[in-house]
Order: C-alpha cells, then structure tokens, then sequence
C-alpha cells in the first residue's frame, strides 16, 4: 500500500506544478500583451506629435493597423477567459439549485413529521393527564409515564432544533444562489460588452486598412502628391471657417425649401468633382448629421452598400437616392483631415433624382463665396437654425 500511495502523492504533486505553470504562462502571455499595447500607444502618441510626411502617415498607419490587432487579441482574451468563468459559475449554480431542491425536500418531510409529533404528544399528554392517577399501576408507573413524557418532548426539541437549521441553511443557501445568479448576469453582459468591443476594433481595423490603401493609391507614393492632398483638405476647412458669421442674409427659409444647386465651386483649389458637403455644427463645433437628419436608406459608396441612417427629424439636403461618397468621422481619407484629428466632419453626397438642395430645416438662410486654395473661390450656404445650430452646404453653384 504504500508505494502506491507514494505514487498517488507523486501524480498529485506533477499535476498541481502543472496547472501551477500553466497559470504562469498565461499571466506571462497577458502581461507581455499589455506591454505591447502600451508600447503601441506611446508609438501612436508620438508619431502624432510629428511634422506629417508620407513616410510618416504610413509609418503611423502601420502601427495603428497592429495597434488595433492587439487591441482585438485582447477583447477576445478577455472573452475567453469570462466564458470559462460563466462555465464554472454556471455549473455552481446549478449544483446550488439541485442541494437547495433536497434542503426544501428535507424541510418539507421535517415540517410533516413535527407536526405529525406535536399532534401525537399532544394527544398522548391530554390523555396521559386524565388518565395518570386513574390508570396508573402505582408511583413507578406514574414516573414511568413522565419519564416517557419528558423522553418525547426532548426529541420533539430536538426535531425543532434540526428544522430551524435546516431553514437557517436553507435560506443562506437561497441567498447565495442568488448572488451567484447576479454575477451570472454580469458576467454575460461583460462578455457581451467586450464582443461588441472586439466587433468595433475589427471596424476600426477595416478603416485604417482602408485608410491606408486609399493613401497610397491616391498619393501614388509620392510626397509632392500627398502634401498637395493635405492642402486641398485644409484649403476647404479653412475656407468654412472664414465663412462663419460673415455671409450675407438671404432670408427665412422653411424645411424642404430650394436654397441652392449642388456644384463643384472650390475646383481644384478644394474640390475634385460635383458634390454637397453637408455638415452641422453645434457651437461651431461640428457633429455628427446623422443625430439631426431622419432615417433614410442610402447608398455608402465606400462600403458598397445600402445602409439605413439617421436618428432625429431633419429632412436630407437631397432627394433620394442619395448617395453618400464620404461618411462622418473615421473614413479611408482620414488622413488627410489633420485639423480635425483625422475625421471627416460632416457628409459628402450626390443625388441620382435630382441637384437641388434643400432646407433640412427652419431657419435663416446665408450666403457667402471664399477663397478655397490659391486660385479657386468656394460658394458656401448655411441655415442659422437658432442660436447654438448651424447647417452648411458647400461646394454649391
């Protein structure tokens, strides 16, 4: 027996450095993980901070591309490490459930028999009580029966104590269950959260790589070209901001009134072709359009796909179909909007049905014609809609 039991010890003593190590290399594989995500940012940080060249902005989408994988890895890490978790807490409270079924088994076959108890000593009592003097045989049978009384309130005391621990348990068992239910949810909607996190990454992933084959087909891999983009982009920014509370009053304009023509004014100082760019600002600071204007399916052009936008109750600028050539924020010709941080900031568009532009909503109408680049004058429309919202279209006849 004992050298099997010394085997025994042997085996248990391999598989716990086993699991020991295992655990090891996986907190070594996090760690390492984490490190290179702080490496990465840090690049990020400072190739921001840097004078732009193209061999820079490829430089900067590269790491941002591996940045973004890394960021994915770790979503799904944490996804599989929470799914192992709910695996373990959910076969806990299933083993909770079973052992609370046999505790309510247990109460409820105790509480039958203490009752079936009282009723019975309750019985023998009235009756022992009656009958003790009259029936008894002398002294020793009078003591007897009291003894025989006081035997079975002791184990009726005793039934009573095992029952009120039996409850005790019950309902501290019923409040772990539930605890243990919480953190079920919990860790469902965690795995759900870093789900959509991971799904988000692999988005962003998509844009940057698009981002960064749209640069390089478009510069050519040529600096002269490339710089030449940055100030067409900058050109059109810098010719909005001049246009702000200086065009001419036009007058009050009601929603789905005609307010211009699209055109491609700003050629080629800031512009490459027919188009509206319509945006919204707040403050002047620019949002998103698609929280003003209702929800409508368009054609996105860079995704090649139609796509339902729109969450608030402003009519389009254009009639439908509309096709949208560059979305809000995050597009592949991100980087060229270095004022903005590397967003788009409101909507390019075209329409298949017709040119004409219309009021997405109440309000007083402006007009004003500037400077887009070197050589080129852009013609610029926007509605002062109230004192903090304004809408512009560029580009116009």
């Amino acid at each position: 027996m004992r050298p099997l039991h010394f085997f025994s010890c042997f085996l248990l003593l391999i598989f716990s450095s086993f699991l020991l190590f295992r655990h090891t290399v996986l907190f070594a594989q996090e760690s390492d993980l984490q490190d290179k995500i702080r490496e990465y940012e840090q690049k990020l940080r400072e190739l921001s901070a840097e004078a732009k060249s193209l061999t820079g902005e490829i430089t900067y989408l590269d790491i941002r591309i591996g940045y973004v994988e890394l960021k994915i890895r770790d979503a799904e890490n944490k996804i599989v490490q929470k799914e192992k978790e709910l695996n373990v807490l959910s076969k806990d409270v299933e083993n909770m459930e079973n052992r609370i079924y046999r505790v309510s088994e247990a109460l409820s076959e105790q509480e039958r028999i203490l009752e079936e108890r009282v009723r019975v000593r309750y019985k023998s009592e009235r009756a022992l009580s009656l009958n003790l003097f009259i029936d008894s045989q002398g002294l020793s049978d009078v003591i007897n029966r009291l003894k025989y009384l006081r035997v079975a309130q002791e184990q009726d005391n005793k039934l009573l104590a095992e029952f009120k621990e039996t409850k005790r348990n019950f309902t501290s068992q019923k409040v772990i269950l539930e605890d243990k239910k919480s953190k079920v949810e919990a860790l469902k909607k965690s795995i759900e959260q870093e789900k959509r996190t991971a799904q988000e990454y692999r988005g962003e992933l998509e844009v940057s790589k698009g981002e960064k084959e749209k640069l390089l087909a478009d510069t050519k891999n040529d600096e002269a070209t490339y710089q030449e983009l940055l100030r067409k982009a900058l050109a059109e920014f810098a010719a909005l901001d001049a246009a702000v509370g200086k065009g001419l009053l036009s007058g009050h304009v009601k929603k789905g009134d005609a307010i211009a023509v699209v055109g491609n004014s700003g050629y080629p100082g800031c512009s490459t072709g027919a188009h509206l760019h319509f945006e919204i600002r707040e403050n002047n600071q620019w949002v998103d359009p698609s929280d003003y204007l209702e929800s409508k399916t368009v054609y996105d052009a860079t995704a090649d796909e139609y796509r339902e936008i729109g969450d608030g109750d402003w009519a389009w600028p254009l009639s439908d179909t509309i096709i949208l050539t560059q979305d809000y924020g995050k597009t592949p010709y991100s980087w060229r909007y270095k004022y903005s941080g590397g967003i788009h900031t409101g909507f390019d568009m075209v329409s298949n049905a017709s040119s004409v532009v219309r009021a997405p909503e109440d309000g007083d109408l402006y007009s004003t014609r500037e400077a887009c680049g070197s050589s080129s004058m852009i013609n610029i429309k926007y509605i002062v809609h109230d004192d903090e919202t304004v809408s512009y279209f560029l580009h116009v006849q």
